[in-house]
């Protein structure tokens, strides 16, 4: 971007004296646009209707002024607290926040084109979601951490400037998106007349709605091929949580191959795909990592992304073992059993770890529903100690993951819960900062609002069955209770998949998801006041291996356990 110096004052020859140049961008004719932004979630209302956009002329990418983004997105960022102070003379802007008498600060500098945090907090104040209740029956109870790297997000290596326009400080919107938005679950698609936000990801029918549009099938202009390809490139050198497990260390501009480098710069839309599809998919090969829908200059009636062309091995054989183990469990019972029991063993089996609206939990008067277990793992966990309980000869419980792909770390820790009475340790590293916590959270087990009363049941004998497509959450869950000491782990060794799911849009309008830099981990002491937060992406190894043919042989896992572990 073209920078000007500004006519000089006595203020800016003292600035200049120290090396300083006030620069701003005053001279460039940008267009003002007011933008309709549409909120299509449930968990968020969104106060305003429109946000101030600038562009280029004849461009195509919005640039919006920082404050005026975070101010047009109230409703789903708490606003108390937020302020800003701009200064010129050293080309610079401060955004703070207050949130519970702790300070955040992001600094903008327009001349060196970065944004600075100094914590990954900055971004977290968001208003309460309502509709559903992630951090139900769990209460935290206290912390272990490191201390967290600031963190500067450089724009330059990715030809995207700030403008500091006529008093404001213009952001381009991809990068915008990507801080405020990506990295709450939230995203905004520009389609190129309005702005569209949604949480997590948009339902089949919603995308297809969305895509309908005057671009399909069109060539993508430069800017936006432009746009689209640094977004991407920006979004995963700073989020993609496995980039040391990975061993990828000089930039993913150097990991992509050229030929896909090449085929990002394309307009043609099925060019473009197939270059997401390869680097998404394929090279990086991992479950967390894709695309979800396609650009809105793709065909509305483009094959579909999820093809066996499209994917890498990773998948396919984590489907394979999935849709094996899937097929096997209904040849042997016919329909899904949340509980069963052979000999002293009673079987719980549940394949993700979801929590449910409020709404859809209780009734009018405040009760659990009966059918709550379906929707809700908690109440499933509920439902399942209640049957346990009326058999007093139960002395072992298997908690069956092994078709189970995971789902939301609320759920995960209240199912934990039921395992011990002892506070459950979540252990968190993010990537980017540098920065290690181990959790600790109480777990109400028996849904009365008591967190002090040891409602958990560690007079069992608890197990876990574990396969290749136990992902996520469920590996999660596996590593949690094995490095803990609170359950057994049986079967074979976990799918992995340690990184928090981060959603993306790129400025053509492909969303897509990757591991982020949130990854879940153990913690493993050296000594005093030292933890190696150690990695899950390879999975957990079973203490003890079960062969895939007996993995719904009740008989034989019953055995297997009162008999020592021996087949």
């Amino acid at each position: 971007m073209k920078k000007l110096t500004p006519v000089i004052l006595i203020t800016s020859l003292l600035f200049t004296s120290c090396g300083i140049k006030p620069i701003n961008d005053n001279d460039l004719t940008l267009i003002k646009q007011e933008i309709p932004l549409n909120n299509h979630t449930k968990e968020y209302n969104l106060v305003n209707e429109s946000i101030t956009s600038y562009f280029y002329e004849e461009g195509n990418v919005p640039y919006i002024d920082l404050a005026t983004f975070v101010q047009g997105l109230d409703g789903f960022y708490e606003l108390e607290g937020f302020n800003f102070d701009i200064n010129p003379n050293i080309n610079e802007a401060t955004y703070k926040w207050n949130a519970n008498n702790n300070p955040y600060d992001l600094t903008v500098n327009w001349a060196k084109e970065t944004l600075k945090v100094d914590s990954m907090d900055y971004f977290n104040h968001l208003k309460a979601i309502e509709v559903t209740d992630y951090g139900a029956h769990s209460e935290w109870a206290g912390v272990e951490a490191t201390k967290e790297d600031a963190i500067t997000f450089k724009l330059q290596p990715y030809n995207f400037d700030i403008l500091y326009y006529n008093d404001l400080v213009l952001v381009p919107f991809p990068i915008l998106n990507t801080l405020f938005c990506a990295t709450n679950q939230t995203n905004i698609i520009y389609n190129g007349h309005d702005y569209e936000f949604f949480f997590q990801e948009f339902s089949e029918e919603e995308m297809e709605d969305l895509r309908k549009s005057e671009f399909n099938a069109k060539l993508a202009p430069l800017d936006v091929r432009e746009a689209s390809k640094n977004g991407l490139l920006f979004t995963l050198d700073y989020f993609y949580g496995l980039k040391d497990y990975k061993g990828i260390d000089r930039g993913f501009a150097n990991y992509i191959s050229d030929a896909d480098l090449e085929k990002l710069d394309s307009q043609i839309p099925g060019t473009f795909s197939e270059a997401y599809y390869n680097i998404l998919f394929k090279q990086l090969d991992e479950l967390h990592t894709g695309v979800n829908s396609l650009s809105i200059y793709n065909r509305l009636n483009a094959d579909p992304i999820m093809d066996i062309q499209n994917v890498g091995n990773t998948l396919i054989s984590h489907s394979r073992t999935y849709w094996d183990l899937f097929d096997s469990y209904n040849a042997t019972f016919g329909e899904y059993r949340p509980v069963q029991f052979e000999g002293n063993t009673a079987f719980i089996k549940f394949d993700g770890f979801s929590i449910a609206p409020v709404a859809d939990l209780y009734d009018e008067n405040g009760n659990l529903k009966p059918d709550a277990w379906e929707i809700d793992t908690y109440s499933l966990m509920l439902k399942a100690m209640e049957e346990i309980k009326t058999r007093p000869y139960i002395e072992n419980i298997v908690v069956d993951l092994s078709t189970n792909g995971g789902g939301t770390i609320g759920a995960l820790l209240t199912s934990l819960g039921f395992l011990t009475n002892e506070d459950i340790e979540f252990t968190t590293f993010d990537t980017l900062s540098n920065y290690g916590r181990i959790d600790y959270y109480k777990i109400d087990s028996d849904n009365d609002g008591d967190y002090e009363d040891d409602d958990g049941y560690p007079e069992y004998n608890w197990h876990i069955l574990s396969s290749r497509a136990s992902f996520s959450a469920a590996n999660a869950f596996i590593a949690i209770a094995s490095n803990m000491g609170i359950a057994t782990i049986i079967g074979q060794t976990s799918g992995g998949g340690m990184a928090g799911v981060m959603p993306g849009a790129l400025m053509d309008g492909t969303t897509f998801r990757i591991s982020s830099n949130f990854t879940i981990r153990v913690p493993e002491r050296l000594g005093r006041n030292k933890i190696n937060f150690k990695e899950i992406e390879s999975g957990i190894t079973p203490d003890y291996e079960i062969p895939y043919d007996y993995f719904y042989d009740l008989a034989y896992i019953n055995d297997f356990i009162n008999n020592g572990y021996e087949g």
